[in-house]
This record gives structure tokens, C-alpha cells and sequence, in this order.
């Protein structure tokens, strides 16, 4: 029968190293606490921080955007009232041309009219007695529209009154056909049969006249009749394409 050994293991008793290490295992649950409440601490300062960041940005942002609107509408009224000044200069410019247009026609005009005068004067110079001393027609701005000025002189060594009736025959073509038409507007408008005059030494019968549609004037008869019917009567013919007078 075999004997059974038994190991006999003796451990030493150190009971001030289960100390160290118990507060070893403290220490490092502490500082391992401490370091999750650190860390918490952290996060949660982050947090702010960052919440803080992004409100700033965004007030900063709304800030900047407010303010670029407002610069923007400032521009926008700038480039309106710019647009409006140079809207107003056109104007003022295109009717300085306008009325310097008008100038110049009325200057045009003034020296034509001048001119027909001195001619009419010239010719009262050599001739006595009752006179058709000159007619002009000009187109008005309406289609087919003209106006006439026909002078009259009696040019004798007392200062009667001359008196009688004129009128202004216009021949030409229509369709093929010769027709004619006789002016009878008088200047203040009114339409009369023959145009009436009475004077002592000049006198110029003046109106609007409308030329028919398809009516081709070629001459203007003008004929004046003096009272009392025995005197002699006037009468002067011209050619339409020589008479009238194109503004220029």
C-alpha cells in the first residue's frame, strides 16, 4: 500500500501589501473618476462653446446680410436717381433741339417773308392804282393742308378807301380729269363764296386752305374786283410748283 504525501505550501502573511494595493485600486478609481468628471465637465464647456460660436456666426451673418441689404437698396436708389438724371438730360436736350428746330424755321421763315416783302414793295414802287403785289403759299404740318397770304396795294395820292372782293381759283388734275377749286376760308376761319377786302394803301388776305384727295393743283388764278363793278378787275396767274413755298 502506497503512502500519500501531502505538499504543504506555506504563503507568507503580508498584510501591508493588500493595503498598498487596495489604495493603489482607490487611487485609480479616483483619478479615473475624476477624469470622467473632468471629461464631462470639458464636453459639456464645449458644447457651449461651440453653441456660443455658431450663435455669434449667426448673428454676425444676419448683421452682414442686413447690412449688405442696405447697402444694396442705398445702391439701387443712387443707380435710379443717376438713371433719372440722365432720363431728365435727354429731355432737356431733346427739346433744346427741338426749340432751336423751331428757331431756325422761324428764322427761315422771317427772311423769306422779308424778302417776299421787298419784292412787293419794289413793285408798289413802279405801279399805281389798285395792285395784286404778291401770293404765297406754305404747307402746314397736316396732309394736304397749306396756308395762303395774298397782299393787295393801292398805291395813289389821296388816301381813299379801296373795297371789293378777291378770289383764288386753284386749277389742276384729278383722275385725269381738269377740275378746279376756289380758296374761300378766310382768315378767322369762316368760309365765304369770295374773300372781301377794304383798305387805303396795303393789305394781305391770309387763311388755311385743304387741297381734295387726289386733286394734283398746277396753277393759282387770283382775280379782284374793286368796287363800284365799272372799274377794271385784277388778275395774276402762277405756277403752283414755282408759288408754293416749302418750309426748310
Amino acid at each position: 500500500m502506497a503512502l500519500k504525501t501531502t505538499r504543504l505550501i506555506v504563503k507568507p502573511h503580508r498584510p501591508g501589501r493588500q493595503i498598498l494595493l487596495a489604495t493603489l485600486a482607490a487611487g485609480v478609481l479616483g483619478v479615473a473618476a475624476w477624469t470622467a468628471f473632468e471629461y464631462g465637465q470639458w464636453q459639456k464647456l464645449y458644447a457651449r462653446m461651440t453653441a456660443l460660436a455658431r450663435a455669434n456666426s449667426a448673428e454676425v451673418a444676419a448683421e452682414s446680410l442686413d447690412r449688405l441689404k442696405a447697402e444694396n437698396t442705398d445702391l439701387l436708389q443712387r443707380i435710379t436717381i443717376l438713371e433719372r438724371a440722365v432720363q431728365i438730360d435727354k429731355e432737356a436736350d431733346l427739346r433744346l433741339q427741338a426749340h432751336i428746330r423751331e428757331l431756325q424755321d422761324e428764322t427761315y421763315e422771317l427772311k423769306e417773308e422779308l424778302e417776299f416783302y421787298r419784292k412787293v414793295v419794289a413793285a408798289a414802287r413802279e405801279e399805281s392804282g389798285l395792285r395784286i403785289q404778291g401770293l404765297r403759299i406754305e404747307p402746314l404740318s397736316e396732309s394736304r393742308r397749306f396756308h395762303y397770304k395774298l397782299v393787295l396795294t393801292n398805291l395813289s395820292k389821296d388816301d381813299k378807301v379801296t373795297a371789293g372782293e378777291a378770289t383764288i381759283e386753284v386749277a389742276g388734275q384729278r383722275q385725269g380729269s381738269p377740275q378746279k377749286f376756289q380758296i374761300t376760308t378766310s382768315r378767322d376761319g369762316s368760309r365765304t363764296t369770295t374773300l372781301a377786302f377794304s383798305f387805303v394803301h396795303f393789305h394781305r388776305l391770309e387763311g388755311d386752305f385743304t387741297v381734295p384727295d387726289g386733286f394734283e393743283p398746277e396753277s393759282v388764278r387770283v382775280v379782284i374786283r374793286q368796287e363800284p363793278e365799272r372799274e377794271p378787275r385784277h388778275d395774276a396767274s402762277y405756277e403752283w410748283r414755282e408759288l408754293v413755298h416749302a418750309k426748310g
